[in-house]
């Protein structure tokens, strides 16, 4: 399930601080991208929610489970999850 539209993150900076650098990976229900954090001077990976299915709020739901559900884990080898946004435009979490 490709999705072109991906390329349109590519080089923006998200909430003025996330600097999209490459696609790294996708899903069923977004993409995940590699960037800087400009703030911290730090790599990070932005999972954003595909276009497509932004205004499905079964998929919103689970979205923000799985950030939540993600938040709480600690253990070694897991991303820990550094934000969680959503505007009218994009949603997304940082790890």
């Amino acid at each position: 399930m490709s999705d072109r539209s991906y390329t349109k993150y590519l080089g923006a900076v998200l909430d003025d601080r996330y600097e999209i650098l490459e696609k790294i990976g996708e899903g069923g229900m977004a993409i995940v991208f590699r960037a800087m954090d400009q703030r911290l001077n730090r790599e990070v990976a932005v999972k954003i929610v595909r276009d497509e299915l932004f205004g499905d709020e079964e998929i919103s739901t689970r979205f923000f489970a799985e950030a939540h559900a993600v938040a709480k884990l600690s253990p070694p080898g897991i991303d820990a999850v550094n934000d969680v946004t959503q505007t009218e435009e994009i949603r997304y979490l940082v790890m």
